[in-house]
């Protein structure tokens, strides 16, 4: 996954979590309640995607950084 996809999923996720906290404030209506249970399904699997990004990320880096004459 290049960097702009990257970054354009990690938004996604902030934003469904954004709008996740927002309905479980006011969510007061059975639309209201059956929309954040809809949305709370998108987190989760867009999430899942997220992380499994962010793990191969983490297998990229090396164990070892050398910062030159710091080591």
């Amino acid at each position: 996954m290049d960097d702009a996809a990257f970054e354009d999923l990690e938004l996604h996720v902030l934003t469904l979590a954004f709008q996740i906290e927002g309905l479980k404030k006011n969510a007061t209506t059975n639309k209201q309640r059956n929309s954040l249970k809809m949305i709370e399904e998108d987190y989760r699997y867009y999430k899942r995607q997220y992380d499994q990004q962010v793990k191969k990320m983490e297998k990229e880096i090396p164990k070892k950084v050398s910062f030159g004459d710091w080591d």
